[in-house]
């Protein structure tokens, strides 16, 4: 399938590079909010119109999640349309994600490197509302500029390989390059990079011919070929079962699919989260999980 090019009219004058002031003091979102209570009551987020048109978007992102150059467009609609709006945030992660998929890292960087910006870095615990969709959203962009960021560390690692015809015991050989320079050094979490030297399994003799680099934060889903390669929330099979449960009437009930094809509940208020996916807005006509690689939106249940 032939894919478009997407205007890169919205994307002048972002910064091509990885801004390190974006980064400075960025906690995980997961480790704060673990220990946090925000409550976003029905009704407290966007206006309903809002809130409607980014249901539309998701409904054509679910029905053909293919279509990279116009959903990328869309996103970029509903961005101009709601400018300034903590829910455009989302829109441009999912652009981010589509642009990334139709072969335009730079145009996807770019809009990655727009919600940091937007978002800001405030702390996630003590926010509520907008403030932790913001949160949430910065964590997405983080995810997958991480993984970009460690392509150039791969690119980096090779350029010592064919000198060295094995890889480095740590990555402190391989920013004296030359063509290492200026590379990033730390996740955008502001972790350094996991790195070990590995040989190959049953043979001796061969420690430095294979590599392990990894996020901190992202395991074993730092590889961006990988990520990509998955169908958008492959890992989120989840939805909504019921709400306002409890005395509170603030607490919704999820079932997860598990591996086993069985089911799982998941009990969560906004703010709070369940297998690692955090229910992050809840509004009149929408709620929105993450699982900081991914967005899900479903409709509201009365």
């Amino acid at each position: 399938m032939r894919v478009s090019t997407i205007p890169l009219r919205a994307f002048s004058g972002l910064p091509g590079s990885r801004s390190r002031r974006l980064r400075a003091g960025a906690g995980p979102l997961w480790a704060a909010v673990s220990v946090a209570w925000l409550l976003c009551a029905p009704g407290a987020g966007a206006d309903p119109a809002q809130e409607a048109a980014l249901l539309s978007l998701w409904a054509r992102h679910a029905a053909d999640p293919d279509d990279h150059a116009g959903l990328a467009a869309a996103c970029e609609s509903f961005v101009e349309r709601y400018e300034g709006a903590p829910l455009t945030l989302l829109a441009r992660g999912l652009q981010g994600w589509h642009l990334l998929k139709a072969g335009q890292p730079e145009a996807a960087a770019q809009v990655l490197e727009r919600v940091l910006e937007e978002a800001g870095d405030g702390p996630a615990e003590g926010a509520a509302g907008a403030q932790l969709l913001r949160a949430a959203a910065a964590d997405v962009a983080r995810s997958w500029l991480t993984r970009m960021d460690r392509e150039q560390v791969k690119q980096a690692l090779r350029a010592y390989y064919l000198r060295q015809i094995a890889y480095p015991e740590s990555l402190d050989a391989v920013w004296s390059l030359p063509e290492a320079r200026g590379g990033p050094a730390t996740d955008r979490w502001g972790h350094a990079w996991s790195y070990r030297p590995v040989g190959f399994q049953g043979l001796v003799g061969l420690r430095g011919q294979r590599y392990e680099l990894r996020s901190p934060i992202l395991g074993p889903d730092s590889d961006l070929q990988r990520a990509l390669a998955r169908p958008y929330g492959a890992d989120m099979a989840i939805e909504p079962a019921g709400t306002g449960v409890g005395p509170d009437r603030e607490t919704v009930r999820f079932t997860r699919k598990r591996a086993d094809g069985g089911r799982t509940d998941l009990f969560l208020r906004v703010g709070t989260t369940g297998d690692g996916i955090l229910f992050c807005y809840r509004g009149p006509r929408i709620l929105v999980l993450s699982d900081r690689t991914y967005w899900k939106v479903f409709p509201a249940r009365d």
